[in-house]
């Protein structure tokens, strides 16, 4: 299975992330105040329709100035939307676990397929083949070891003890690695 979350932290020097972090935080402040924007032109368009003031373009007939309001609002709503999109896009601290999210789901996944008649030995094969559980262990041994950096042993021996946990299943599944 691939991943669905798209690889696009290439500029992995300090300067590319911290300026994909300020583009970030730009693009979802931006997105935050387009509603209260687009509740300022209607009302701006409003104040010019009714009082016959401003360019030709803000005298509009009640029918145009209905369209006029809707568009203004779906435009922000869009633009929102956009940015919120390219804000997660490009966040290059938004995918750091996310991918955790993904195995659960496909785990998830295969667990209903048992329950509905897959074959459990193509499940089973598949589970060893995989490498998964020799994977969760480096991982949970890396997290042990990066929160034991940090000071905090306690979650540290936590995360240890859980991974030799996952090594003994890794090895009573097969796995000769973990």
């Amino acid at each position: 299975m691939t991943s669905e979350i798209p690889a696009i932290n290439t500029l992995n020097t300090r300067r590319g992330v911290k300026a994909l972090r300020i583009t970030t935080r730009v693009l979802r402040e931006i997105a935050d105040r387009l509603e209260t924007t687009a509740l300022l032109a209607v009302a701006v368009l409003t104040i010019a329709a009714t009082f016959h003031a401003g360019p030709a373009w803000t005298q509009m007939d009640r029918g145009t100035f209905t369209v006029a309001i809707f568009a203004a609002w779906g435009a922000a709503k869009f633009s929102e939307s956009t940015l919120y999109g390219a804000a997660d896009w490009i966040d290059p601290d938004a995918r750091d676990g996310d991918s955790a999210f993904l195995v659960a789901e496909v785990l998830n996944g295969l667990t209903d397929d048992i329950r509905h008649g897959a074959d459990h030995d193509d499940v089973l094969i598949g589970l060893q083949a995989s490498q998964v559980l020799p994977a969760l262990h480096t991982v949970l041994g890396a997290l042990g070891d990066a929160f034991d950096e940090g000071g905090e042993s306690e979650e540290a021996a936590d995360l240890y003890a859980a991974g030799i946990a996952v090594r003994s299943a890794a090895r009573r599944l097969g796995a000769k690695s973990a």
